[in-house]
């Protein structure tokens, strides 16, 4: 039997699903992105906040935290996506951040 490689049989998840999950996923970066005053654009402010080295307030912590797992989320989901020879569809990320996020996996 050939199962595809992001099937988890006790997951029953059709691709539309993953689809709005991934979406789900862009928005939150985006939103909690917006709000810390991150330019995902910028992508030497945010390789710094993948290597955890980015300075912010103590009450801002919290959300870089997230940002940061977010980021990381998102390169792995775009990962399987891309073994699986499924397309990755639209992301706030551009394709340097994937770079450092796999480097900074591969690092761990």
């Amino acid at each position: 039997m050939n199962e595809h490689p992001l099937h988890n049989p006790a997951i029953p998840v059709g691709v539309d699903e993953l689809q709005d999950d991934v979406h789900a996923v862009n928005r939150e970066i985006d939103r909690i992105a917006s709000a810390l005053h991150v330019d995902l654009e910028n992508h030497e402010q945010v390789h710094r906040i993948i290597a955890g080295q980015f300075p912010v307030e103590k009450h801002h912590g919290e959300h870089l935290e997230l940002l940061r797992g977010l980021l990381f989320l998102r390169g792995r989901i775009r990962q399987r996506r891309l073994e699986a020879g499924l397309p990755d569809g639209p992301s706030p990320l551009a394709e340097s951040i994937y770079a450092k996020l796999h480097a900074h996996h591969d690092s761990q």
